[in-house]
Order: structure tokens, then sequence, then C-alpha cells
């Protein structure tokens, strides 16, 4: 039996009778970033510990604080137990990362939910890679919650150049462009990525995980992507696009393994689709000292996403994976 189970969070919670979780999630600008204890699962929280991330000062900055007050104040209101607040620059070091968790494990329980799903990429990689490899954590589970919807247009502005994520540099410069394997998670928009492509790994193997199957207008969305990349990357064949459920974390963690039968092979990771995919990306690249690169946005805007997907029951549709149960890490 697979024990990488995953599925709605409370049904999670409650199949692993495993009682008392510390939550740790990103105070953000979008509504779903309360969907979490909007849950059952909220009455099993003995502590909530919130990473206010900060993008650099923009045009933007008042509307997005005032989002993330207002939904602060839900977080305080909502939540029975304690709650800790940091705040953390969007552009943080490795070490200033390591040193939030730390300071999130001098009072959390063993037992911890981090919430991913309006967490920065370039945060919480790093952020899980330290829970993952921290001896005191005996269960970890990974928390997503979907929107109602994204607007259209840029969700996020300013990319930096092409670099490894903190932590997940294993070389200094980039991998040898002869025999890298490149695995990109698609998403909405691929800001250089495609000329990157084309100047540094024409001639590497190219494999996008594409989310399937998404509803419109997400299915434009991500074909558009597509069209980007291989434009600049002609060698593109369907043979290269692997279409995985986007919320389907073990299958796309397999199809990375199957992939890379190679263990010892260059890969470098880009994961610029849905954090599912990108969950089994960070994990594959822990457990493989991997690179993962990003062009990473400075701005993200304050209505990256809107509302809450809800489920039939009415509560907000968040999904949970069991990555860590009882000090083992389930995905190998």
């Amino acid at each position: 039996m697979d024990r990488r189970i995953w599925g709605d969070i409370d049904w999670l919670v409650e199949t692993t009778a495993i009682d008392g979780w510390s939550l740790v999630a990103a105070l953000a600008t979008e509504d779903r970033c309360t969907s979490i204890i909007r849950k059952g699962v909220r009455s099993s929280l003995r502590s909530t510990h919130l990473l206010d991330v900060r993008d650099p000062i923009s045009h933007q900055s008042e509307t997005a604080r005032r989002l993330v007050r207002q939904n602060g104040e839900y977080f305080y209101r909502s939540v029975d137990g304690s709650v800790d607040r940091q705040e953390l620059l969007l552009m943080a070091t490795g070490r200033d990362i390591l040193e939030a968790k730390e300071h999130i494990a001098d009072s959390a329980e063993e037992n911890i939910i981090l919430d991913i799903s309006c967490m920065p990429k370039r945060i919480f990689f790093p952020i899980l890679k330290f829970l993952i490899l921290d001896e005191s954590v005996r269960n970890l589970a990974v928390a997503y919650s979907v929107p109602e919807n994204y607007p259209a247009g840029d969700l996020a502005h300013d990319p930096l150049e092409w670099a490894q994520l903190p932590t997940y540099s294993r070389v200094e410069a980039m991998p040898d462009t002869g025999s890298a394997s490149v695995i990109v998670g698609v998403g909405f928009s691929p800001f250089q990525l495609p000329s990157l492509l084309d100047e540094h790994y024409k001639d590497s193997e190219l494999s996008l995980l594409f989310p399937f199957p998404p509803g419109p207008p997400q299915f434009q969305r991500n074909w558009a992507f597509v069209g980007e990349v291989k434009w600049w990357y002609p060698r593109l064949t369907d043979d290269n696009i692997l279409r995985i459920h986007a919320y389907d974390t073990p299958r796309c963690y397999d199809t990375i393994k199957g992939l890379l039968t190679d263990e010892s092979e260059s890969v470098i990771f880009a994961p610029f689709g849905p954090k599912p995919h990108s969950l089994a990306m960070c994990v594959y690249a822990i457990n493989h000292d991997s690179d993962v690169f990003y062009t990473q946005p400075q701005i993200y805007s304050p209505d990256y996403s809107r509302g809450m997907q809800r489920n039939a029951d009415g509560t907000p549709k968040c999904i949970g994976y069991l990555v860590k149960y009882e000090g083992e890490l389930l995905y190998s």
C-alpha cells in the first residue's frame, strides 16, 4: 500500500489519527491563505506560525499591506492556539530562511502542517527542506488550497535572472549544458525561460510536466506556455510533454523518477507549474541534491488569485499531502 496519502486536509488529519499539529503558513494577500483555518483541522492546531513575506516596495505595496492586515486579523480571531508571526523578505537568503525555521521550531509541535498555498517557491522550497531534514519533526503534511480563479494578465512582475533557489545550488554556475536533463513545470508565465533554454540547454533533454486536465482559462494559458517554449526549443515533441493531474504529487514524483533512471545524471528543475507539481520536484531535489533554478519575480500581484474553491459541503478545497510519518520520509 502506498503510504503517500493525499486528499482533503480534514480527511488526512483524521486518517493519520495524529493529535496536535502546528501550522506553518504564509500570511498573504490572497483569500485562500485563510482556507485551512476554515476547515475542521483548525481544532487540531496547537500553534500557528505565520510568515509575512515582504515583496520589495512598489506601487502595489499599500494595497498588499491592507490585504495582509485583513487576513492577519482573521487568523488571530479564528485560531484557538498561539499565533506567532515573522516578517521575511522575499529575497531572503538561505541563512535568513533557516533562522525563520529555527524560530518556528522553538515552539512548534513535532507534527507540522506546511501550507504552501500562498508561499513563494523561493521560501517554501528551503522551508520544506529544513523541515524534512529536521529529525525533531516526526510527522509532516503539506497543504495546498485551491483558489476560485486567477485573474487575467500577469500575476507577477520584474523577474530576476535565472538562478538557483536558496539551498538548492549544488553547483556555483550553470551545470554542464551538454549532459543535463531539464524538467520544467508548466504554469502560466515562463518569463525568460524559453530564451534561456535556447541559449544554454538546446542540447539537453527537456521534459515538461503539464497539469492535466486543466479547466479554462488555465488550459489556454498552460498551452501558451508550452507554445512559447516550443518556439525557442523546436526539438520539443508531444513525447516530451508529460500530462499529470495538477494535484497528484505522488504520481508527479514517480514520473520524475522514471525520467531519471540513472540517479547520477545531472538534472535541473524549473518549478513554474502548480504547487503540487513543485512539491514533487522539491522532494526529489532534496533526496538527490539536485539543482532548482527559477527566474524569481520580485513583485506578486495583490490579487494573484481570487476566492476559494469550495467542496460540496461548502468548505474550502484544501488538499493535504503526507510527506513524513513517524520520522520516515515517505518519498524516496
